[in-house]
């Protein structure tokens, strides 16, 4: 999964807009007779965003439909843009604040999801890899397998001090790994088994679907942590968090198939770039 240039555009949107004060959305926008102010320029992005991924998942289903893994994959990069959205403005400084005393700074609940979810990758990849060695393969990946898939990674020296941005860094290129390592697992392939830390060996299944309930439980985590060090989201990254929300529904449509709609989504990213431009204009006046 790469970079697209409709992502570039929605973040781009993001890095320029997120510092506006909730005074400056009621700044005058107008589009076909709609007077709600800035806002609407946010509301009018959102709204393009879903139409767009509601015309690849209709295209999607009549050619190529996601399979059950692209599908649980598909809430995965939800819950990855999610958090995107809840950090977005978020300084390394700040990402270091203790919230109560034996609570979690937001890095180190971000450095706890990365880890699980290096561990989350490598056991379900060697699992499938096994399952398609018709069993050639030992039941539990070795310390040398394990290694072997992590040559000059810098993860240790990233929890050791790394910054919070770096971090993110990190685990934005481990997340596209992910994707697209997993995205070809086949229907029969759900149940093979993974050893990990439970007491039974869970199936494949179990953890595709983990990826994103554990993500979600440690965004809920630091978007209480914010919210404690009086960092909550004003309006406008409230609407951030909408319209990253409607990227990841044309991205997850196109899990599988990168190529989807990619002259809609240039398109639409020329659009959204027109637009951050005009919001600018209007704020700085």
């Amino acid at each position: 999964m790469g970079r697209s240039p409709l992502a570039q555009a929605v973040d781009n949107l993001a890095q320029q807009t997120f510092s506006l004060a909730d005074a400056d959305l009621d700044r005058k926008w107008d589009w076909l007779g709609y007077e709600e102010g800035v806002r609407f320029a946010f509301f009018r992005t959102c709204e393009q965003l879903n139409g767009l991924a509601a015309s690849l998942a209709y295209q999607r289903s009549q050619t190529n439909p996601l399979s059950i893994a692209q599908h649980l994959l598909s809430d995965y990069h939800a819950a990855f843009r999610d958090l995107q959205a809840i950090i977005l403005g978020i300084s390394d400084q700040q990402a270091e604040q203790v919230p109560a005393e034996g609570q979690w700074p937001a890095r180190t609940a971000l450095l706890h999801t990365i880890q699980a979810e290096r561990a989350f990758y490598g056991v379900t990849y060697y699992a499938i890899q096994r399952e398609r060695s018709s069993g050639a393969l030992p039941l539990e990946l070795s310390d040398e397998d394990w290694e072997a898939m992590w040559p000059s990674d810098p993860f240790k020296q990233l929890k050791e001090s790394g910054s919070f941005s770096q971090s993110m860094g990190y685990y934005d290129a481990l997340h596209r790994r992910v994707i697209d390592d997993l995205a070809d697992i086949r229907r029969d392939e759900l149940s093979a088994p993974v050893v990990f830390w439970e007491s039974e060996n869970l199936p494949v299944s179990f953890r595709l679907g983990r990826f994103s309930s554990h993500m979600r439980q440690h965004t809920i985590q630091i978007e209480k942590t914010l919210a404690d060090l009086g960092l909550a989201p004003g309006e406008v990254r409230r609407l951030l968090r909408l319209a990253y929300a409607a990227l990841a529904k044309v991205e997850g449509a196109a899990i599988g198939e990168p190529g989807l709609g990619a002259t809609e989504c240039q398109v639409l990213a020329e659009e959204i770039d027109a637009r951050t431009s005009e919001i600018l204009q209007v704020v700085n006046g």
